[in-house]
């Protein structure tokens, strides 16, 4: 048996049932965090759980195999991390891809390279699948997981924006 100094810092694999409720919540918490002030005025916390839970109760009804949430775990058997990652099709292409839904690795564990290590699973995923594209979105202000990206050799395509306008009600 290996010393515990010698395994992996991380494990990942399939999420499980009881897995669910523990993504769920840090996806309501990373939702709400990755909103702009703009956004914060016009919805709740509330509002945001409402939408996530619906989000995900649709695409895990929907995803069949065509979707996978991994886990990641400590040395300890913890919860470390999660990314959920799909096939779907570009809006104007038409092109098979995967696309990454989201990625969330723990306060504690940043910094020791789950990032990378979830990503490289939602790839190998989509090779598996035959997929030759993976996408994902980014919240514009969230400088730590775009530089991530972008060391993984993800690049910008679009760039949303939006304007608050005065007197719009």
């Amino acid at each position: 048996m290996a010393a515990e100094s010698e395994k992996p810092e991380f494990s990942v694999a399939p999420a499980a049932p009881e897995d669910w409720p523990w993504m769920l919540r840090r996806y309501e918490r990373t939702a709400w965090e990755s909103l702009t002030p703009d956004l914060r005025r016009h919805l709740s916390p509330r509002d945001v759980r409402r939408q996530v839970s619906a989000q995900v109760e649709a695409f895990r009804s929907a995803a069949g195999d065509s979707f996978a949430a991994l886990v990641a775990r400590n040395r300890q058997g913890k919860r470390a991390g999660f990314i959920w990652v799909q096939e779907n099709r570009h809006g104007f292409t038409g092109e098979a891809r995967a696309y990454v839904l989201e990625v969330y690795v723990s306060p504690t564990c940043r910094g020791k390279g789950l990032g990378k290590r979830l990503m490289d699973c939602a790839e190998e995923w989509a090779r598996a699948r035959g997929l030759e594209r993976i996408a994902l979105n980014v919240a514009a202000h969230n400088t730590p997981a775009r530089t991530l990206y972008e060391s993984l050799g993800y690049a910008v395509e679009t760039l949303r924006m939006a304007k608050e306008l005065a007197g719009g009600d």
